[in-house]
C-alpha cells in the first residue's frame, strides 16, 4: 500500500542514507549513497556512488533513478521515489542532482530491497486449523536471499505452493522465528538429484522484528560494497 501523493517529503534531510537502483541499461544495479544537501526544496544533491573498483559512477543525464530509504524509528516501512538525473555537479566531490520529488511512497510488507546471502535455515511445515498442527521434524535448508518481506531458500525437500512454514534462522547476532507461506516453488534437476527453491513471504511478523531484518539487509549492502572496493 502506498500513501497519498505529496506526503513524507519532510523525511528527506541532509545525511540521509539512500539506496539508488537503476533498473535497466548500462548502469543497471544498486548503489549506496546519501543526501549531501537540499536546495530550497527544489533540488536534491546526492553523493555520487562508486563502482566496485572505487571509480565514481557518473550516470548519464536523464537516467531514471529509483531511490529508497528507511528510518530507524519507523519499523516496517521503506520510502521510495523516482526521479531522472538532471546533471552531475562537478567539483572535488561531484554530486548527482535531481529535482526535489513531488511525492514519496511509503511501502509496506513485501516490497523490500533484497540481498544475496548463504545462511543455514531451519523450518517446520504446519497447517492452519482451529488447532494448528505443526509437523515436529525440524529440517534444514539454505537462505539464498533475504528481505524485510521474506526469504528465498533452497532445500532437498519437495513442498507445495501455499504451504505454511515456521521459519528459524539467524542474521548476524539476531535469531528469528517467523511464520511464513510459500508463494513460489521451483525445482532444479541435476543428474539424478533434485534441488528445490522456494520464495517464502513472512505472514506473521511484528514491526520491530521486520525493522531488524531491514537493518541487516542494508548493513550487508554496505559491507559488500566496502569489501569489493578493498579487493581492488
Amino acid at each position: 500500500m502506498a500513501d497519498g501523493a505529496g506526503e513524507h517529503l519532510e523525511k528527506l534531510e541532509q545525511g540521509l542514507n539512500l539506496l539508488i537502483e537503476v533498473k535497466s541499461g548500462l548502469f543497471r544495479g544498486n548503489y549506496l549513497s546519501s543526501i549531501v544537501k537540499i536546495v530550497k526544496n527544489q533540488e536534491l544533491y546526492i553523493q555520487i556512488p562508486e563502482n566496485n573498483d572505487g571509480t565514481q559512477v557518473k550516470f548519464w543525464p536523464k537516467t531514471l533513478l529509483s531511490l529508497s530509504f528507511f528510518r530507524e524509528n519507523e519499523p516496517g516501512a521503506i520510502y521510495i521515489f523516482n526521479e531522472p538525473l538532471i546533471r552531475i555537479e562537478e567539483g572535488v566531490k561531484p554530486n548527482l542532482v535531481i529535482d526535489f520529488p513531488k511525492s514519496i511512497e511509503r511501502i509496506q510488507r513485501r516490497n523490500y530491497v533484497r540481498v544475496d546471502v548463504r545462511l543455514p535455515f531451519y523450518y517446520q511445515k504446519y497447517t492452519l486449523s482451529e488447532e494448528p498442527e505443526i509437523i515436529p521434524i525440524l529440517k534444514k535448508g539454505y537462505i539464498m536471499d533475504v528481505s524485510g518481506g521474506g526469504v528465498f531458500l533452497r532445500t532437498p525437500e519437495k513442498m507445495e505452493k501455499d504451504q505454511f512454514v515456521q521459519t528459524k534462522f539467524k542474521l548476524g547476532d539476531e535469531e528469528f522465528d517467523i511464520k511464513g507461506k510459500i508463494m513460489r516453488a521451483i525445482s532444479i534437476r541435476r543428474g539424478k538429484s533434485v534441488m528445490y527453491k522456494y520464495g517464502i513471504n513472512f505472514e506473521e511478523i511484528i514491526d520491530m522484528v521486520r525493522r531488524k531484518i531491514i537493518g541487516y539487509v542494508f548493513d550487508v549492502e554496505r559491507s559488500n560494497i566496502r569489501k569489493q572496493k578493498e579487493a581492488y
